[in-house]
């Protein structure tokens, strides 16, 4: 479920002396590039790292950073970024490519693993009650290997961005195509929002905004595009196939793959409008006071409105933990003293309840985007011929028959475009398909195969027993 987590650690030269000289002094100075290397090492061989300066031409101003390549296996490298100037390190990695190699397997419980059982881990209804400590224990398991031994504490590192996943898988690549294609053609609340940006390409389809991206895409040709090559290179560097490339192939081949990342805009702003004044009545108070000045003018109300819009637009930043000292028992409100002055804290906990919140989010999107019934071509011939069996006014099937093979290969607006249906036209052969189903079928969802979808992980269970090998604890 969880794939990419982009992560943060403030004052890193200051917390964490001994790891960043370590980085910095295992460093060879390599000529006439502002660069620095650092060759493989005996006690920690994964680490490379090499001395940045970047100069941008805009502002004259330059950046300098240390870049520190680990690399987790011959197909995965891990990029982490020291900024000398603002003493910040940062990293983006894909958990599932750390533990697996490859994200065609997803970061879930597997059956080798402790207190698994099918029937309650294949229900993604259940995520929401198990899946945020077990998320949470692998990071902290990757965190431990990434940084080489070297403690870190939770409550420094910072949360930029996590990516919320599901792989569904068909039964043949040429059903996977088909179903992105009938995707791409389904207008959907989220494309009726002015802020995003809809992309369409051969093989995806793409909405982003600068606090979050949606994805649904082909998984098979982004794992010919960007994986396979590392694994073949690594079956020749061995000299046999350690990795089972063509059948990792066939079985991205079969998933249609949503995605959505989540940047920190977004993270701040979902837990300031459902989760920063639950459990606090005070602040409660407070937010029907804001609510009563701007709908109603209450002029009593006035001093609530001043102080909750100071709350609202203060930045809040997203930690894997907080302090003891910071936590409130019942709230997700923190607060700081500033002198004498108590202040509300510009820091939450990403905690269970975050998490679900981003999860009921990502479960809605990958619902919206969900087509379950797809019946058969020959199904709908025959719900033409039942239909004018029993009344006077017949469909003329072969007429029908035309538009819905065009309607199927160009897509609605296409038909518009090129002048073959009008709009109206259109409207009243979608009606007439869904009058003889009984409003039970919708045109846009008719596809050549017949099988049911399900979101679940069922069928993942099922095909992942043929790569017993990678699934690691």
């Amino acid at each position: 479920m969880v794939d990419t987590v982009g992560l943060e650690i403030e004052l890193f030269s200051v917390r964490y002396p001994e790891l960043l000289n370590f980085l910095k002094n295992t460093t060879k100075y390599s000529g006439k590039v502002k660069q620095y290397y650092k060759p493989y090492n005996e006690d920690i061989q994964n680490f490379r790292a090499s001395l940045m300066q970047v100069q941008y031409e805009s502002t004259g101003k330059s950046m300098v950073s240390l870049k520190i390549e680990y690399k987790n296996s011959y197909n995965y490298t891990i990029y982490l970024f020291y900024n000398l100037y603002k003493d910040v390190l940062s990293l983006e990695f894909s958990l599932p490519k750390f533990f697996f190699d490859t994200n065609v397997f997803q970061l879930v419980k597997h059956f080798n693993e402790t207190n698994f059982l099918l029937n309650y881990h294949k229900d993604i209804d259940n995520l929401k009650d198990w899946y945020f400590p077990f998320f949470i224990k692998k990071l902290n398991q990757a965190l431990s290997v990434i940084f080489g031994g070297f403690a870190i504490d939770k409550s420094h590192i910072r949360l930029k961005r996590i990516d919320y996943c599901f792989n569904l898988i068909l039964q043949t690549k040429s059903d996977a195509l088909s179903y992105i294609e009938m995707i791409k053609r389904v207008r959907k609340k989220y494309q009726r929002d002015s802020t995003l940006q809809m992309s369409n390409y051969q093989t995806s389809t793409y909405y982003s905004t600068k606090e979050r991206t949606f994805k649904i895409y082909h998984k098979g040709y982004e794992f010919e595009k960007h994986d396979r090559k590392h694994l073949e290179d690594y079956n020749k560097l061995v000299g046999y196939s350690f990795y089972d490339i063509d059948r990792l192939q066939a079985l991205a081949d079969r998933i249609v793959r949503y995605e959505v990342e989540y940047r920190s805009l977004y993270i701040q702003r979902k837990y300031k409008e459902k989760l920063m004044f639950v459990g606090d009545p005070a602040w409660q108070k407070i937010k029907k006071g804001f609510k009563n000045f701007t709908e109603k003018f209450d002029n009593s109300c006035k001093n609530d409105y001043y102080q909750y819009k100071k709350i609202m637009f203060k930045t809040y930043q997203c930690y894997l933990k907080l302090p003891v000292l910071l936590k409130k028992s019942g709230s997700h409100i923190k607060y700081e003293y500033i002198g004498n002055n108590k202040q509300v804290m510009n820091k939450f906990e990403f905690d269970k309840k975050v998490f679900n919140l981003l999860l009921k989010e990502f479960l809605k999107f990958v619902s919206e985007y969900t087509i379950t019934k797809l019946p058969k071509y020959s199904e709908l011939v025959k719900l033409i011929d039942n239909y004018n069996s029993t009344h006077r006014n017949v469909i003329k099937k072969d007429a029908f028959l035309r538009f819905f093979t065009l309607y199927r290969e160009l897509g609605k607006q296409a038909l518009i475009d090129q002048g073959l249906y009008s709009r109206q036209a259109i409207y009243e052969w979608e009606q007439k398909i869904k009058k003889i189903s009984n409003n039970d079928l919708d045109l846009r969802f008719f596809s050549s195969f017949d099988y049911g979808i399900e979101i679940g992980f069922e069928k993942y269970f099922e095909n992942i027993l043929q790569f017993p090998f990678l699934i690691k604890k």
